[in-house]
């Protein structure tokens, strides 16, 4: 990922592009090497701030999204009328719209380049519990849905199954065995940022519901 965002932005500054705007991860900002989708966002960002010369007048903006909720598309659907995780029923997790993502990402882009410089911007727009996951499904769904705790041995098979084809051995182990530390409050510039709050969990499930 480094060498390939690190070629792109190469060839963009020579080209007199004087702007991107970078979508990494929130697990770029954890302890060092704490998981390998962490380090490797970590080592982009680096290759793209501090590594890859460009003009004084150009900057690179990084967006460090967490959990995005299209994942509950993916492989973090419900299972039956069960939603799974390996983390406890109470445990605060961050959450993201892509399109909230996508709009913070278009809003930069439309600003005057030295607004932001070399900005970088944490995008946790909602918290949800896994129980109160599986409570948005209920709502949205209108049937009855629990929250499950499983072992990283089942969700690992549950993800391997789901995404072997796209991700890596070591980002598919990252996905199955992490419990992020834990997200207690929205980010507090993103509402600023956006000139609106972001999307809920709430609001995402229930606009996606033919999709379950």
């Amino acid at each position: 990922m480094a060498a390939t965002k690190g070629e792109i932005a190469r060839h963009a500054f020579n080209a007199g592009v004087k702007q991107i705007v970078d979508i990494s991860s929130q697990s770029s900002g954890f302890p060092w090497r704490a998981n390998s989708i962490g380090y490797t966002h970590f080592q982009a960002e680096k290759r793209l701030v501090e590594e890859t010369p460009r003009p004084k007048d150009a900057f690179v903006v990084t967006l460090r999204p967490g959990r995005f909720m299209s994942n509950i598309l993916t492989f973090d659907r419900p299972f039956g009328d069960a939603v799974v995780d390996i983390a406890e029923a109470n445990y605060p997790q961050g959450w993201i719209s892509p399109r909230d993502i996508g709009h913070l990402a278009a809003i930069i882009l439309q600003d005057s380049i030295s607004k932001h410089g070399d900005g970088v911007y944490e995008l946790i727009g909602d918290v949800v519990t896994p129980q109160a996951r599986a409570q948005i499904f209920e709502n949205a769904l209108g049937r009855p849905f629990a929250y499950k705790k499983i072992t990283s041995i089942e969700k690992f098979n549950i993800l391997n199954h789901a995404v072997a084809d796209r991700l890596s051995y070591g980002a598919i182990l990252d996905l199955a065995t992490a419990v992020d530390p834990a997200d207690t409050t929205v980010s507090p510039a993103l509402p600023i940022l956006l000139n609106r709050e972001p999307e809920t969990l709430e609001e995402y499930v229930v606009r996606n519901k033919t999709a379950f």
